[in-house]
């Protein structure tokens, strides 16, 4: 992550048509998309998250099912006095005829002894119902993910959630339903298709991505059981950083932003971490901000990155904020933005309004003639990821690196397209998470115009985790 001028591919992701009777219950992030049975396209990831209803979920007998406030909200299924174990009934998008599809609800149970509870996926059809695949799980009071996976190909397909029988303060919530819908090959259009060159200029938004092959990366999700298993995490449920974890920057300055980098601007309370930019003149700069790391504690090579975070860059009100989370060689000059983006009103054209850029770096430092490639994260018009927390992510293979906004594809960068893959990044890579404010190529903050750079500003983080492959990782 640097000033340095900039050699950028636009990258437009295809976008696909929902065509499933379920299609319109579910809350789905911008840039989602949900495709008919037998397209042929990447893996389809559609995501029910509860933030305005219950999304087309009913109450089994003698249940009930309502949305309570946690975050971006949650379902919770409760059981009447009287009557048998509490349960819900909701959509899920299916996939094509012998499609492998895995369905994940993150789950707990809010009383405080564990609970056994049934996932129940079934075909409904005139005929009846039809189980296609069923697990179960003692549900504690702390988040967990259960997972099933089956074979579609059913013209309709449900999600049955059952509790066991208990008092009737027995209940069960879940803040996320995730559907995947795998398939063998990533279409081209889902792929950066161009190496850039060191003079090649920003297009403006909305241009035509670049022709090129189509990638040979394989669908990636490390974070799914069958490709992966979590390696490292954090959610912030502390008081402080733990540093067993980071390495937290005190009294430095970089040479290219405004602000004096200070540990009290990093904090953690009611389960986020917090980078907080304040317009406060320290050691000759007029802002101070935060900066975190993992040099000496953590680094990897291959797998999955992710980070749900909300980030500071109010359109109209943020210029020069910067915030990124990013991954660094150890011991080679690569560098992955799996998200970096830019306060507004920005001096530049052709920057996408409310969005962010994901980016390999061939050289952190951008010598004469590195290369790199890059791409938005979200659709032209799409709703300002400020405005909201969002996952960011990479998937990092021998092969390829795949780029994802809240579980969808967003990039693909292969190593045949960027053959210096080999070497910038043939070692691990630590983490850096920091906020930044100002720099000459998207603009300065004015220390005296509070509407230009409406200050403090925070980037929030909810967790950050990193999965390890199963297998060649």
């Amino acid at each position: 992550m640097r000033p340095a001028a900039w050699a950028v591919v636009a990258v437009v992701i295809g976008q696909c048509a929902a065509a499933t009777a379920s299609a319109g219950l579910l809350d789905r992030p911008a840039g989602s998309s949900v495709r008919a049975a037998g397209e042929g396209l990447a893996p389809t990831v559609t995501t029910a998250r509860f933030r305005r209803g219950v999304d087309g979920w009913s109450a089994g007998t003698g249940s009930k099912v309502r949305r309570v406030d946690h975050g971006d909200g949650v379902l919770e299924v409760v059981r009447r006095v009287g009557h048998g174990p509490a349960s819900a009934w909701g959509p899920l998008v299916h996939g094509g005829p012998g499609e492998p599809v895995v369905v994940t609800l993150r789950m707990r149970s809010v009383r405080q002894r564990p609970q056994p509870v049934v996932v129940t996926l079934v075909t409904q059809a005139r005929t009846g119902r039809s189980v296609l695949a069923r697990t179960g799980r003692q549900l504690s009071p702390a988040w967990q993910t259960v997972t099933v996976t089956y074979r579609d190909g059913a013209p309709v397909v449900q999600a049955h959630v059952k509790a066991g029988r208990h008092r009737a303060s027995a209940r069960i919530q879940i803040d996320t339903v995730r559907t995947t819908v795998s398939t063998t090959s990533v279409p081209a259009d889902h792929a950066a298709t161009q190496a850039a060159s060191p003079s090649a200029s920003r297009p403006p938004a909305g241009s035509s991505p670049a022709s090129g092959p189509a990638s040979p990366c394989q669908p990636l999700d490390y974070s799914q059981p069958t490709q992966g298993v979590l390696d490292w995490s954090d959610d912030f449920d502390g008081t402080k950083v733990d540093p067993t974890h980071w390495r937290v920057h005190d009294g430095e300055s970089l040479s290219y932003d405004q602000a004096r980098i200070q540990a009290a601007n990093v904090s953690v309370g009611g389960g986020l971490l917090t980078i907080e930019a304040r317009r406060q003149d320290t050691a000759g700069r007029p802002f101070t901000t935060g900066y975190l790391d993992t040099i000496g504690r953590y680094a990897r090579q291959y797998g999955r990155w992710e980070i749900r975070a909300k980030l500071p860059t109010q359109v109209g009100h943020s210029r020069g904020l910067w915030p990124a989370f990013w991954l660094r060689g150890v011991d080679t000059p690569g560098e992955v933005d799996v998200v970096e983006a830019w306060g507004e009103p920005t001096v530049r054209p052709g920057y996408r309004s409310g969005s962010y850029q994901w980016t390999v770096h061939q050289n952190t430092a951008s010598p004469p003639g590195s290369q790199h490639l890059s791409g938005w994260g979200t659709d032209p018009g799409a709703p300002p990821v400020a405005d909201g927390f969002h996952l960011y992510a990479v998937d990092w293979s021998p092969d390829c690196l795949v780029f994802s906004f809240d579980h969808h594809v967003v990039g693909v960068v292969s190593r045949s397209q960027a053959p210096w893959m080999s070497t910038s990044l043939a070692g691990p890579a630590d983490i850096r998470l920091n906020l930044q404010v100002g720099q000459s190529y998207w603009g300065y903050a004015d220390p005296a115009d509070n509407q230009l750079t409406a200050l403090p500003a925070k980037l929030l983080v909810d967790y950050v985790r990193v999965y390890r492959p199963l297998s060649g990782g």
